[in-house]
């Protein structure tokens, strides 16, 4: 008779014991995380060089005119233009990748 209400505290102890256990809770806490800054040099601004134009008439018509040198320094300020215009696009493209690659939505980050 000992041996069967030993058998029944012992498995009464079991089912307690199992059922009272200590639960651990998990606290879930959202944080936003916000993008790093863009550190994308700026462009220095753009400085081209004066040229003279000259308005000339001849049989009637009128023309633009200028001389060999500032024919040269409308080149030297075509080619500025154009390397300033492709470093132009070339920030535009790193923030449109920045900025286009992630979704619109902030991102959230778990922590304790």
């Amino acid at each position: 008779m000992w041996n069967k209400l030993i058998m029944i505290l012992v498995t009464l102890f079991i089912l307690v014991g199992c059922a009272t256990s200590l639960e651990k809770k998990v606290k879930i806490i959202n944080h936003e995380v916000k993008k790093t800054p863009l550190n994308i040099p700026s462009l220095s601004p753009l400085h081209i060089e004066n040229v003279k134009w000259y308005v000339v008439e001849y049989d009637g018509k009128w023309y633009i005119a200028y001389v060999v040198e500032d024919y040269e320094t409308i080149s030297s300020n075509m080619e500025k233009l154009q390397n300033y215009i492709l470093e132009q696009n070339l920030i535009i493209n790193q923030y449109k990748q920045y900025y286009e690659t992630e979704s619109n939505e902030p991102k959230l980050k778990h922590g304790n």
